[in-house]
């Protein structure tokens, strides 16, 4: 169990404070993340910074800033970016299963190959994003924005508080909604 403060708590007493498993490569971005974690307050400011590979699973990144950040490859498996802008930012090939976007905004954001199953994504702004091959099995996409939104993804996708959707019913879904995205394995 964590809490706000990115601490692990175990049977109510605190442990040791969220870490990365595995640090970026980028000096730039390893420093950047060290003095947020030192002095952890806000959000951590990663714009533009390169953290392709990292391992930030679990991270508690709420109300954090990845604009144009590059995260393609990295693991953010469990990790909260609740109500973080990550404008334009490359997830890649990134594990985000698990992971709680809540209010994130992903407009035009790259997330083509990622894994995204589980994800909460509910009223997440999806707005001109990039997918393909994408997994949102299982992911939670109620209330999201999904204008522009282009590729095809992997369901099925809870848009609707207990509906779930796949096949040819998510890509209704997604056109009605103004994206472009198809769901391999369907005729259409």
């Amino acid at each position: 169990m964590s809490g706000d403060d990115g601490s692990r708590h175990h049977r109510g007493r605190p442990t040791a404070p969220w870490r990365p498993r595995r640090w970026p490569a980028s000096p730039e971005a390893a420093g950047a993340l060290r003095t947020w974690l030192d002095h952890h307050d806000e959000g951590f400011f990663g714009v533009d910074l390169d953290l392709r590979d990292a391992d930030l699973s679990g991270g508690p990144f709420v109300e954090s800033w990845f604009s144009g950040a590059d995260l393609c490859g990295a693991d953010l498996r469990g990790a909260v970016l609740r109500e973080s802008h990550c404008e334009q930012a490359a997830f890649v090939g990134a594990d985000l299963t698990g992971a709680t976007l809540v209010r994130a905004c992903l407009l035009d954001a790259r997330l083509g190959r990622a894994v995204l199953t589980g994800a909460d994504l509910t009223r997440a702004d999806l707005t001109g994003a990039t997918v393909d091959e994408t997994s949102l099995r299982g992911a939670k996409l109620c209330g999201a924005a999904v204008r522009g939104m282009s590729g095809s993804v992997r369901g099925p996708v809870e848009v609707e508080p207990g509906a779930r959707l796949d096949g040819l019913d998510l890509e209704l879904w997604f056109a009605l909604r103004g994206a472009d995205v198809s769901v391999p394995g369907t005729a259409g």
